[in-house]
């Protein structure tokens, strides 16, 4: 009887010593956590307070931009610029040697000079009843596949020379002078310098208050340099999967904040802060 009051004291000393070693750990995981929130807390306040404005990604797109493409199957004579050079509106881009178009083309008006001449001549005869009606349907049907081939050669005629659309800075360049392309394989990639803007993803939730001409200021991440802008344009349709839509702004100027030139490029990024209270 006695060593079983004994054992059972022990017990009790054994759990009551695990209690206190329980608790103290509770109570020191506990001071943990509250010196981390604490330490974190500030750290919060002082992203609230830098962010009294919307804040959103941006990236900067260019309104015109094209892959020029070859319009017929041939051999290359000239290109152009390569990555970076800059090519005025109207300027040859790609040069095709077209001399096997060109000839058929020729072949094709002298076979429309002689469709015309036989029609022509045929229509004078009926006045004399010397031809009948359904000769001179033929020779006209004769002189109308003429012209249509014509036409054809003249219009692969035109993709002999490529010229540039707009003032242009060319971003790739896929061929070289003397290579053999075919019809639609792409060929230079440019787009115009200087029609620029940005694109955004914002919340849905912001067309409470956003609007068309809302001012924002955009950071550029590769060059730290501010740009203010409006917005342009707000896109057609909310995602309902992301609860997002698309917004387009303009930059007012090219030059940032504080004066200095710089260039813009398609692709680059940053950070778009609007502030609700210019609403």
């Amino acid at each position: 009887m006695i060593k079983r009051v004994i054992l059972n004291n022990g017990l009790l000393n054994i759990g009551w010593r695990a209690f206190i070693v329980l608790a103290g750990i509770v109570v020191f995981i506990g001071n943990v956590l509250a010196s981390t929130v604490n330490a974190a807390t500030p750290a919060l306040k002082s992203d609230s307070s830098m962010m009294d404005g919307a804040v959103i990604r941006a990236q900067l797109i260019a309104k015109k931009q094209t892959v020029i493409s070859a319009g017929i199957t041939g051999k290359l004579e000239i290109v152009t610029g390569r990555a970076g050079d800059t090519v005025n509106a109207g300027n040859t881009l790609i040069l095709f040697d077209c001399r096997s178009i060109s000839a058929a083309n020729d072949m094709a008006a002298a076979k429309v000079a002689g469709a015309k001449a036989r029609y022509d001549s045929s229509v004078k005869l009926l006045q004399f009843n010397s031809v009948g009606p359904l000769e001179v349907d033929v020779l006209k049907a004769e002189l109308d596949m003429a012209q249509a081939e014509l036409k054809a050669n003249q219009a692969e005629l035109r993709h002999c020379d490529i010229k540039a659309p707009y003032k242009s800075l060319i971003t790739k360049r896929y061929v070289h002078p003397h290579q053999f392309v075919n019809r639609g394989e792409p060929l230079l990639e440019l787009y115009s310098p200087e029609e620029l803007e940005l694109h955004l993803v914002v919340p849905s939730h912001w067309l409470e208050w956003i609007s068309l001409g809302a001012p924002f200021q955009f950071k550029v991440d590769e060059t730290q340099q501010q740009f203010q802008g409006t917005v342009s344009r707000i896109g057609g349709a909310v995602d309902p999967v992301s609860q997002t839509v698309e917004l387009f702004g303009t930059l007012n100027s090219n030059k940032p904040n504080n004066s200095q030139s710089i260039v813009l490029l398609p692709g680059m990024s940053g950070t778009a802060q609007f502030q609700r209270n210019q609403q």
